[in-house]
């Protein structure tokens, strides 16, 4: 029986040798990181001076990962750069929490070039 292994979504990221790519899950934590993908879903948690927003993301290569929208930013970020299907680049800081995949904590997210 042959396992096939989920595709890594990667993130771009500056390192000494300048802009790289790499598996989220491999880049340090608190590292600002950019990725293209498309939301696929969109989930708003909580209300008024309290509410998040958690952004499912895909890859063009299939690859999923998980952006989180705080408080503060959720209301500079245009609804309509938070509805699936929309193809976005997302913007932040890479998390690693215990039990929860890595994450982006999304200071901007745009729409993708």
């Amino acid at each position: 029986m042959t396992t096939t292994l989920a595709p890594a979504f990667h993130v771009n990221h500056r390192t000494i040798a300048g802009t790289v790519s790499d598996p989220i899950h491999t880049v340090k934590n608190d590292t600002w990181v950019t990725a293209t993908a498309t939301i696929t879903t969109a989930h708003t948690r909580g209300t008024g001076s309290n509410t998040r927003v958690l952004l499912g993301l895909t890859a063009d290569n299939g690859a999923i990962a998980v952006a989180t929208i705080d408080p503060v930013r959720v209301s500079q970020i245009p609804d309509f750069f938070r509805r699936p299907g929309t193809r976005v680049e997302v913007s932040g800081f890479v998390r690693h929490l215990p039990g929860i995949p890595t994450t982006v904590e999304a200071i901007g997210v745009h729409p993708a070039a």
